[in-house]
């Protein structure tokens, strides 16, 4: 005799379907990659406190989904680099038109979606496979600039643009019309003897260039505006001058902070020890010192070719506001008593006819403690 089941209650029925739509994924759903950043410097923190890459995925449809099983990958031949966890739906489910980002920085180990690879900012791709290795959606990319996601537009979903502002875990936003290229600077950082004057050319036609020359950035960046100078015609250069610039128009990406540093060393040997508008103090029993060394300087084995000899050696140039350096109430970087970045343009000006670089990244101060940075005249900047 064959016992008849008891009947399925229509919860059961319906919680057992809901189970079966949240794995059911497969390469003709529309659920797809939506929105990344491949170059986070300060942006947005992961759980950890890191300022790391990130992707986010949209499931536009009317169910549920669980990407328990499936991978991201930034390499088409290694398509399993890096799989979703099969028994965390909590952290792998996407509600139905909802958004999921996961965090691009290597860092497996750490707590939330942590992917096993980063992005490089210069071009690259990320690509979403199914469980069973279907291809479900793949992006390629060129360079990327800082705090800038791609990704697609609120107006045109099935493009790829810059987007105005960074949405993880929403709906986008509209697209930069696009981005400015370089300028062109008609003198090089570099050593010089004789006054002189820079032009500066906009890499797209209508941009405009903004500029300064005391070290800071001409562009707020969290705003995205510019704050220099406008520029109208030559720069007229005759002493030591870190020449900042940036082309703006509206409703283009900037272009990136170019920086030229034109030394003199007769300003260089000769700085003043203590220079007007900057601290005569820096935090620490010491009075604050600027100048070379007069005994190394004014030295006879040495006065008749320091010039030559600074020319020799690598030079490296980090520019900044003054107040990252310096700020009031002690909140400059060398200032203050714990650990933190301050943005800078480092130039690396090579000897003779060697090629040297120049980029824009952070620094901080290494040694000391909290509640005592200054166990030596001496501090070592990373």
């Amino acid at each position: 005799m064959i016992r008849q089941g008891r009947r399925p209650s229509v919860r059961s029925v319906a919680a057992s379907l809901l189970v079966a739509m949240l794995h059911a994924v497969s390469a003709d759903a529309s659920l797809g990659i939506n929105e990344f950043m491949a170059s986070n410097s300060n942006f947005l923190k992961d759980p950890q406190g890191q300022y790391d890459d990130w992707v986010e995925i949209h499931n536009p449809d009317r169910w549920p989904v669980d990407l328990a099983g499936m991978y991201l990958t930034d390499d088409l031949s290694a398509p399993t680099k890096w799989r979703f966890p099969a028994d965390q739906p909590q952290l792998t489910s996407i509600q139905r038109d909802g958004y999921l980002v996961i965090w691009l920085d290597g860092d497996v180990a750490d707590t939330g979606l942590h992917a096993s690879f980063a992005l490089d900012s210069m071009g690259d791709q990320i690509a979403l496979f199914d469980a069973d290795g279907t291809l479900v959606d793949l992006v390629n990319f060129d360079e990327q600039r800082p705090n800038i996601t791609y990704g697609r537009p609120v107006s045109a979903p099935e493009t790829w643009g810059h987007l105005v502002v960074p949405t993880p875990g929403g709906p986008n936003t509209a697209a930069y019309e696009g981005m400015l290229g370089e300028m062109e600077f008609s003198r090089s950082r570099g050593f010089y003897t004789e006054p002189f004057a820079v032009t500066i050319t906009a890499g797209t036609p209508d941009a405009l260039v903004f500029y300064t020359t005391d070290g800071s950035s001409p562009l707020d960046n969290d705003r995205g505006i510019p704050t220099g100078r406008p520029y109208t015609g030559p720069i007229p250069v005759s002493t030591t001058t870190c020449l900042r610039a940036v082309a703006f128009k509206p409703d283009w990406i900037p272009s990136n902070v170019n920086t030229q540093t034109y030394l003199f060393l007769d300003d260089v040997i000769r700085q003043p020890s203590n220079p007007p508008g900057w601290p005569t103090n820096w935090g620490h029993t010491s009075t604050g010192d600027y100048e070379m060394d007069p005994d190394v300087v004014d030295d006879p084995r040495y006065r008749d070719t320091i010039r030559d000899d600074l020319q020799s050696v690598a030079t490296l140039s980090l520019a900044t506001d003054r107040d990252n350096w310096f700020g009031s109430n002690g909140q400059g970087i060398y200032l203050r008593g714990e650990l933190d970045e301050r943005p800078v343009s480092a130039e690396l000006i090579a000897p003779g006819e060697e090629e040297g670089f120049q980029i824009n990244c952070a620094v901080m101060i290494v040694g000391g403690s909290s509640t005592g940075r200054w166990k030596m005249d001496k501090l070592s900047i990373l």
